[in-house]
C-alpha cells in the first residue's frame, strides 16, 4: 500500500524560516492517510525524529575592482 500524506510537526518554534540555520530540529510525524493506505487495517506507531542541518562552508573572494 502507499501512504498519501503524513503530517510532520516541527517543534523548533519557527518552522521552515529558522530551519535554514544550522542545528537540530525535532520532528513529530502523525496522521498517515490517503493513497491506498487504510489506517484502520494497521496498528500504527509514530516515532519522532530529528532533522540536522549542518553549516555549509562559505568561500569569499575579493575582486580587485575600482570605482571613481
Amino acid at each position: 500500500e502507499t501512504v498519501g500524506t503524513v503530517t510532520i510537526t516541527d517543534t523548533n518554534s519557527g518552522g521552515l524560516a529558522t530551519a535554514a540555520v544550522s542545528g537540530s530540529y525535532p520532528l513529530t510525524p502523525s496522521a498517515a492517510m490517503g493513497g491506498s493506505f487504510a489506517p484502520s487495517k494497521y496498528d500504527v506507531h509514530y516515532h519522532a525524529g530529528i532533522l540536522t542541518v549542518n553549516a555549509a562552508p562559505l568561500d569569499i573572494t575579493a575582486s580587485n575592482d575600482s570605482k571613481t
